[in-house]
This record gives C-alpha cells, structure tokens and sequence, in this order.
C-alpha cells in the first residue's frame, strides 16, 4: 500500500508506515519517484510511526535528499526513534523537527531560534525594533523592516477587529499598532511581505540571506509593474520615507494591499497561493480602509479566500486553521451571514474541542455566536 501524501504548506508530505524495509521500499519506490523526478514541492517524511528500517531503505532516503537538492529542493523528517534518525542522519545531514508542532509552525512563520537572534541583534526599543533589509530583487538595501517581541506583549481581543491585538504585558514595552508596520516594502520595485527573511537582513556583525528561491524571486520581478501601478495610486509612495515610521493609515493599507499582489504573485501556478496570507491582508486593508465601500469589498474578498481555506485544510498547520474559523465565524456574522457562522462554529468545535492549543480562538468564535444568538 502506498504511503499516505498530502500537501501541507510548501510540502509534499509522506506519512512513513511502522515497517520501511527493502521489501517495502520495492513497494513505495514507483509512488515516490514521480515526486522527485520533477518536483513541485519540498518532500517531508512523517517517520514518527516508523520502527524497522534496513541498510537499503536508509541509503533510499539519504539518496532522496541529493536528488531534491539538485532540483533545488530539499527533504525534511518529522519525528523519529532517536537510534533510527542517527543512522539516517549519519549519512545524510537532513533537516529535522522533533514534533509536528514544530515543522506546522516552520510553514507560515520564522524560524523561533532565528527570531531569537534578530531580536538580540536588532535596534530600537524594548518591545518594538528595526531591521535594516536588502531587497531580493532589486537589492535596495535600506528597506526599513520591522520586528515585535512577543515576549513582551499579550494578544487580546478588540471589540471593533477581526483580527486581535498586541497590547504591552510590561509597562516598559511601545504602544504601537504592530499591524500597520508588520509588512516590509521596498520603496524601488514594491515587493513587500511580512516575513523580513524573505528580504536580507543585514546587521553589523553579518548578513542573513533570503529565504526565497529562485524561481519565487523570477515570478515577483515579473510582477514588478502591476506593483509599481499599485502604489502610484498614492502619490506619496514614490518617497523613500514613505514606508518609515511613523506609518500612517495609508502606508498600513498600501503595505497590505502590496503584500497581497506579492503572494499571488510568487507562484505561477495557483494552487500554490496562500490563501490565508491574502485573507490577512484583505482583513487588514479593511482596517486601515479610508470608506465604507472599500471595507465591503476587501470582507468579501476576504470570506472568498477563506472558503480556499476550508477546501484545502491540509495545506495549513493547525495555528492558521484555528485563525481561520474564527476569521470566518466573525467575518460571516459581520455580512448576517448567522446560519453559516453557527455551522463554521460547530465544525470548529468538533475538530478543535479536544485541543487546548485552541482555547484562545475558540472562545472568541464562541463570544461571537453567542453574541449573535442574544440579537
């Protein structure tokens, strides 16, 4: 029987059965090769099952790792028996995350121990600091970027938002409204994205290279002129210091709606978009939107993208699926949408109920209904 594969993020995951031996190698080998041959994703093996594995079936997966990386593509492991990942790793130095919370949260979101070290090294404040980042590009190299230690701040809920808030957990921490300064741009060519390791980032002791590959960096220089007619409908976005702080309401809405062009752009081929980093923007720009009209259309472009969301679910860790029910229990109950919302809230609930990790975006989904049953 072949492995079980899904696409979770940016990869192609194969959840690795008790037994991975050569007869059973004989047996996976024409599902597996096809993937390898021409691949569109990074490969993950979910080995958290796996106890017996024999000489062959370990130089089969080392070899897998030399065959993504000349395609410019790489294997990572899930899991493992500590004696079964020395061996594997003894021959090959592949990437490892001990726990499926660990690589779910490598999809979306920074490295925690590289956003250790750009906190240690970045300058500013005490909770809220700049980084100095070089454009993948165009290679601009005085990008201003931003970066919140969380740490130092508490997520809470506003009662006019979707999306909450980060409000200071000591007295020494910036008040600031972290949203309007989350996406970095470049001032030259308006690529923007709310993760600095998309840019360089640059510091006095060295230099911490994109993340992006080459292909993402092809697809996004060619997108450059539909960005470029993007913020020229702000006249004052052709100044470098447009983008600096202070921001206003219109450098948040135009860092967004940027971020936004940028994630449908990186990828040609649709199926790649991240659907929930467009439903973020689309929330965001009705945040800092200048009229009721433009709110309107960025909800329903938001509740569109979201339903993406639920159709494809694998394709997200299990933080962003949290988000997005309660994005689109709020969202749907803004339109009066509350037959929808209630049957959004109770597929939430069946799925997430047992976990605690949902606590927070459950109970605010639940406010919500709750709400809306008392009017």
């Amino acid at each position: 029987m072949a492995w079980i594969k899904q696409i979770r993020g940016p990869y192609m995951c194969y959840t690795v059965e008790k037994d991975f031996l050569t007869s059973n190698l004989i047996e996976q080998k024409p599902f597996i090769l096809p993937d390898l041959q021409k691949p569109e994703h990074d490969v993950a093996l979910d080995i958290r099952k796996l106890r017996a594995i024999d000489v062959l079936s370990l130089r089969f997966l080392a070899n897998m790792d030399e065959m993504l990386e000349k395609k410019e593509h790489h294997l990572v492991l899930v899991g493992g028996e500590p004696q079964i990942l020395s061996q594997l790793l003894a021959l090959r130095p592949i990437r490892h995350f001990p726990t499926m919370a660990d690589f779910e949260r490598e999809f979306h979101d920074l490295n925690p121990a590289l956003v250790k070290s750009i906190l240690q090294l970045a300058q500013g404040g005490v909770g809220f600091k700049m980084l100095q980042l070089q454009c993948p590009l165009c290679h601009f190299q005085e990008v201003s970027g931003f970066v919140l230690d969380e740490s130092k701040y508490n997520l809470v809920w506003s009662p006019s938002e979707i999306v909450p808030i980060m409000v200071p957990s000591i007295p020494e921490a910036e008040r600031i409204d972290f949203s309007c300064y989350r996406v970095a741009v470049c001032p030259s060519c308006f690529f923007a994205s709310s993760r600095p390791d998309h840019f360089g980032i640059r510091f006095p002791e060295g230099e911490i290279k994109s993340i992006l590959k080459p292909e993402q960096i092809t697809n996004l220089h060619l997108g450059q002129t539909p960005r470029k007619a993007i913020a020229a409908e702000y006249r004052e976005s052709s100044k470098e210091s447009f983008f600096h702080p202070p921001r206003d309401a219109d450098a948040g809405f135009l860092s967004w709606k940027l971020h936004e062009a940028c994630q449908k752009q990186i990828s040609q081929d649709r199926r790649f978009v991240d659907a929930f980093e467009i439903v973020l923007a689309n929330f965001m720009m009705c945040k800092y939107a200048s009229n009721d009209r433009v709110i309107d259309d960025h909800l329903h472009t938001a509740l569109a993208w979201l339903n993406n969301v639920m159709q494809n679910q694998d394709q997200y860790s299990s933080l962003r699926l949290q988000q997005a029910y309660t994005f689109y229990v709020s969202g749907l109950l803004a339109i009066d949408k509350v037959s929808e919302a209630h049957t959004a809230f109770r597929d939430f609930e069946h799925k997430f109920k047992e976990d605690s990790s949902a606590d927070f975006w459950l109970q605010r989904a639940e406010s919500l209904i709750s709400e809306s049953s008392r009017s």
